[in-house]
């Protein structure tokens, strides 16, 4: 039992403070960003369980050594078993209080986001059907698209329809469709959560910041799949402005970087086994 409660452990920390560094360099995000938060979505979940489970075991050698049960570790008294489990307890109690604060001020921030939509709300709004698409066109002087997960739907302002051709319109859609079907506002919000579990690594933080950039390298593949990288790109520029990202993004599209090959789809998919170590470590039939 000592033994997967060290191996458990070392493969928390070992996710923990590697993850970040090694995800975050090198161009992964923007030749393969599905791959990037696939591998940093499992790495997370893998770090968490490795870690819930070990302290979890610690807490169980803990109740089994009050009563001499067999099944626990022999080499420590109750005592020690008893304040080990004591300070397991503590640490999962400090994790849920960051994530739990953490996740307060993310769901300030929406009400205070939504909040700031329902401007659009009182102005005069048409509702129109484009494709597979529930748009709600709404008089305002500033180009503007944005997915609504509630009332789910995509918002789009007169000056942007304007601005745009009908087929950069389109690529558009496809790109808000692409944030609600993939729940990319949930993705960066985890990332927001991991962040707030480890202030101390500044890669963590830099994950976080480069979740909300991958998902819209994500959204716009997708819409370019569907559309044309051409027209996503041009759309980008004429909504964007003088942005710096739009226009690496813009860039990126350009020079076919989007093409993803299906061997990196499956590996994608595949990196989502990883959750699979901690569980065979802590069901591995060694005391």
């Amino acid at each position: 039992m000592a033994l997967k409660i060290m191996l458990l452990m070392e493969l928390s920390i070992m996710l923990t403070l590697l993850a970040p560094i090694v995800l975050v360099r090198g161009k992964l995000a923007s030749k393969h960003p599905m791959l990037l938060l696939s591998a940093w979505h499992s790495s997370l979940l893998t770090a968490a369980l490795a870690l819930l489970l070990a302290l979890g075991i610690l807490i169980a050698n803990g109740v089994l050594a009050q009563v001499d049960h067999p099944g626990a570790i022999g080499w420590l008294d109750p005592l020690a078993a008893a304040i080990l489990a004591w300070g397991a307890l503590a640490i999962l109690g400090v994790i849920g209080v960051r994530i739990w604060w953490q996740a307060d001020a993310l769901a300030k921030e929406a009400r205070e986001a939504a909040d700031r939509f329902s401007v659009f709300f009182g102005r005069s709004v048409r509702h129109m059907a484009m494709g597979r698409w529930y748009v709600r066109l709404v008089e305002f002087p500033v180009p503007i698209v944005a997915a609504l997960q509630s009332p789910r739907g995509i918002i789009v302002s007169t000056e942007a329809r304007d601005r745009l051709s009908e087929r950069e319109l389109r690529a558009v859609l496809w790109h808000e469709d692409t944030h609600l079907a993939h729940r990319h506002s949930a993705a960066v919000t985890i990332g927001r959560l991991a962040q707030s579990c480890v202030p101390m690594l500044p890669a963590a933080e830099r994950m976080a910041q480069a979740t909300s950039l991958v998902v819209e390298l994500i959204a716009d593949d997708r819409a370019a799949a569907h559309s044309g990288a051409g027209n996503v790109a041009s759309a980008l520029v004429k909504l964007g402005g003088d942005s710096e990202t739009t226009a690496l993004r813009a860039a990126r599209l350009r020079a076919g970087a989007s093409r993803a090959g299906n061997g990196w789809k499956l590996a994608a998919t595949g990196i989502w086994a990883a959750p699979l170590i901690p569980l065979a470590i802590a069901l591995w039939p060694v005391g």
